[in-house]
């Protein structure tokens, strides 16, 4: 990321597979109409989340955010 090392992880649930790790996440995904999202997450060498990507179909329709972090902690 902009030049620097960073690892990229990458997963994907759908709501049949969130059942039986977060039913409490499962039952809001549900009520949202939300079927399944997946997610990137570029981790930079000192271990912090550089960037972000999510994919999400929700009630037929596709969404896709992308957060990239910048900038140094207090």
């Amino acid at each position: 990321m902009d030049g620097a090392p960073a690892y990229r992880l990458s997963g994907k649930l759908t709501q049949d597979q969130l059942r039986t790790v977060d039913r409490r996440l499962y039952d809001r995904m549900r009520s949202a109409g939300l079927e399944e999202f997946a997610c990137d997450v570029w981790v930079n060498e000192s271990g912090r989340v550089v960037r972000f990507e999510q994919w999400m179909k929700v009630s037929g329709a596709s969404a896709h955010n992308v957060v990239t972090l910048k900038g140094t902690s207090p």
